[in-house]
């Protein structure tokens, strides 16, 4: 398996017991990460560039010491990776990673038969889903705020998951009740362990698929705070469709 990036590899914690090697290629970025990138235009073509150089350098390499590279599965995001495969013969596969809903609004768009943009206040009709309607982007800061004061207001304690670089975006409410022992911050943690904890009442989530997967699959209940590309879907799916939860929905 392969990994964009010495910046993300160097800030993850692979399980000592894993029993997959992992190997990284770069996305031209490997001191800082996509923070110094300028643009996501600008980002996403370096990756392309220097990602392809790297994974073909890294074929070669896993070639030379055996066994031989049969196939390459990968994330569609990465187009370019099937460009990488065909070159060296080797069988392509995308791994997809969001759900078979937002898969479907996908293949409907890409066929032509959903014209973009959607129009406002018109519910989005795919078979085999249930209508969607076009939201508005979230506001992120507002439903934190809203989440902060509601743990105020009661007896529970909370763990919160935030990188470094994201820090600044919480409310000061939420950073005084983790220093008044109400809660704790902090940069990572193991989130299937806490999740499958007897301790643990709901799980407040951006609705990334792996996440709802998980908290689907320990009967956790759900506050969904979704904030673009599937997140909303999922959202919906979450409270909707499943039952499982509720959205956090702005002020």
């Amino acid at each position: 398996m392969s990994t964009p990036g010495l910046f993300i590899s160097s800030n993850t914690q692979p399980s000592a017991s894993s029993l997959i090697s992992t190997a990284t290629i770069s996305d031209g970025h490997d001191g800082c990460g996509f923070t110094v990138a300028g643009d996501p235009g600008s980002y996403l073509a370096r990756f392309r560039s220097v990602g392809s150089d790297t994974l073909s350098d890294l074929i070669k390499k896993l070639d030379e010491q055996g066994p031989r590279v049969d196939g390459l599965v990968y994330d569609p995001f990465l187009p370019w990776a099937l460009d990488v495969a065909r070159e060296f013969g080797l069988v392509g596969a995308a791994f997809f990673t969001q759900s078979c809903a937002v898969s479907n609004v996908y293949y409907h768009v890409r066929k032509g038969i959903l014209k973009l943009p959607f129009e406002e206040g018109k519910a989005i009709l795919v078979p085999g889903l249930p209508p969607l309607e076009r939201s508005e982007k979230p506001s992120f800061v507002e439903q934190f705020e809203e989440i902060a004061w509601g743990l105020e207001e009661t007896n529970y304690s909370f763990l919160w998951v935030v990188r470094d670089s994201e820090r600044s975006k919480l409310p000061e409410k939420l950073v005084d009740l983790a220093r008044a022992e109400k809660g704790l911050l902090v940069t990572w943690s193991p989130q299937l362990k806490v999740l499958a904890h007897e301790s643990v009442g709901c799980f407040v989530t951006h609705c990334g698929f792996n996440s709802i997967l998980e908290t689907l699959s320990l009967g956790v209940p759900v506050v969904a705070v979704p904030q673009w590309t599937d997140q909303r879907t999922n959202a919906k799916y979450v409270e909707e469709v499943w039952g499982v939860g509720v959205r956090g929905r702005e002020g």
